[in-house]
């Protein structure tokens, strides 16, 4: 197979002529080259999106702490009335365990309502309101 130099002229509209520089590549190296630049930029612009979204889950995670913090479970409390305003039932109502004393939970403030910390954050990546009685919460407002 016999290698072709690739020459190349570029026209605008006076009527000039500019040649390109000859790089001593051949067509098929040219072809590579310029395959090669887009696949670079297309990995670029990748890790900027990831990069993007990685941001962007941190920074709602830490408005969702401010919205709705977090708690550690204690058993003991429970029976000293602390969870008074709170609905805690016996189990979490997305999971259906029990509480444990290690367990975080997070409560709405809006409702009352209580739920593992792990099950809530998981459904409020789909959903904006209590899985219990719907009522929304706002993310944007703090």
């Amino acid at each position: 197979m016999t290698s072709h130099k690739c020459s190349f002229q570029l026209s605008v509209a006076d009527n000039r002529t500019l040649s390109v520089p000859d790089l001593g590549l051949t067509c098929n190296g040219l072809i590579g080259l310029i395959l090669a630049v887009i696949i670079d930029a297309l990995i670029c612009i990748l890790g900027i999106v990831l990069l993007a979204r990685w941001v962007n889950r941190r920074m709602k995670k830490k408005r969702l702490d401010r919205v709705i913090p977090r708690f550690k479970y204690d058993s003991s409390k429970e029976d000293r009335g602390y969870w008074r305003n709170i609905r805690l039932t016996e189990e979490c109502q997305i999971c259906l365990a029990d509480y444990v004393d290690v367990d975080d939970i997070r409560v709405f403030p809006q409702c009352g309502h209580a739920f593992h910390a792990r099950c809530i954050d998981k459904w409020l990546r789909l959903h904006s309101s209590c899985p219990t009685c719907r009522s929304e919460i706002q993310l944007t407002a703090i």
